[in-house]
């Protein structure tokens, strides 16, 4: 007897491709994120504080 898992609604689905489409867009735009910091007078050390404090805020969010 096999058991098939629920079917999952359209609307929820597309909530998903959503939500993994942004955060894609956000892993992939992090390299310009140095390059406006250095824009804007920073350097590499300010970048680094900058990605660390994003890295450190996002593991307190999901832990």
């Amino acid at each position: 007897m096999s058991t098939a898992a629920p079917p999952v609604s359209s609307r929820l689905f597309s909530l998903f491709c959503l939500a993994s489409y942004l955060l894609s867009l956000s892993y992939g735009s992090t390299f310009l994120l140095s390059l406006l910091i250095g824009s804007r007078g920073g350097n590499e050390h300010d970048a680094g504080n900058v990605i660390s404090a994003a890295m450190l805020s996002t593991f307190a969010a999901v832990w």
